[in-house]
């Protein structure tokens, strides 16, 4: 491998097969190999996969740092991030998102302010969307995730990526209906669709905005890209490649 185009190496006690990821939030390639391949086979895997490589980098977006001066579409509104230190917490305004205390906290404080109104704005919208197919209040979690932007258990409960908080208001409504949708069918058969279709309407652009934009939301708050090492053996991680 050439050295602007680094590789992390990750030997799993339980994998079969080579398997290439690029995770698109950090900008890291990363090759899980079984533990009794070799170098070399893991060399020529990486020179044949070179051209996806490639596709997957130029579809990079660049890091969006929360620091002050940034302005970004949070819930379908476009917002300053401003910092005022002698401020006590987060305050919203229609134009801005205005954080206090030390400016070493501002990008966490940042992310605890979306956190806390995406977790109340996506609980709220997945109560009324669940009302209208006769359920209750789900329980509403965010998480952090990178290969799927919401999930629902088989006992109703749902995950949402905080990260739609930045996405177009339709959109993350999109996304909180098809968890909902799936606290009655729990798989994607014509019935789920059409639920999902009753409760938001025609959604192929918003599936269609996911697919093709989405991961820009993901380099959001990375402040640079993590110093990656070539082929350097690591402790095993499965790094997923982006998807809903």
């Amino acid at each position: 491998m050439q050295s602007g185009n680094p590789v992390r190496l990750v030997r799993h006690p339980r994998a079969r097969r080579l398997r290439l990821r690029f995770d698109l939030t950090n900008g890291e390639a990363v090759l899980t190999m079984p533990p009794r391949a070799s170098r070399a086979q893991a060399m020529a895997f990486l020179t044949a996969q070179q051209d996806w490589l490639a596709e997957q980098r130029a579809r990079l977006a660049p890091p969006v740092p929360f620091a002050p001066g940034v302005v970004l579409d949070i819930f379908g509104d476009t917002l300053t991030l401003v910092h005022e230190p002698a401020q006590r917490g987060a305050r919203w305004t229609p134009e801005a998102l205005i954080i206090g205390g030390p400016r070493d906290h501002f990008a966490r404080r940042v992310q605890s302010a979306v956190r806390a109104r995406a977790l109340a704005l996506f609980s709220e919208q997945a109560t009324a969307l669940s009302a209208r197919l006769g359920l209750g209040a789900p329980k509403v979690a965010l998480r952090d995730t990178r290969s799927r932007w919401g999930s629902c258990t088989a006992d109703g409960r749902i995950q949402l990526s905080w990260r739609l908080a930045f996405a177009p208001a339709c959109v993350a409504r999109y996304v909180v209906a098809h968890e909902v949708a799936h606290r009655r069918e729990l798989n994607h058969s014509p019935r789920f669709w059409a639920l999902v279709g009753q409760l938001v309407g025609p959604h192929e652009a918003e599936r269609r905005w996911l697919a093709t934009q989405g991961y820009h939301l993901l380099r959001l708050g990375v402040a640079e890209v993590p110093q990656k090492v070539e082929l350097a053996p690591q402790k095993p991680v499965l790094a997923r490649l982006f998807g809903f």
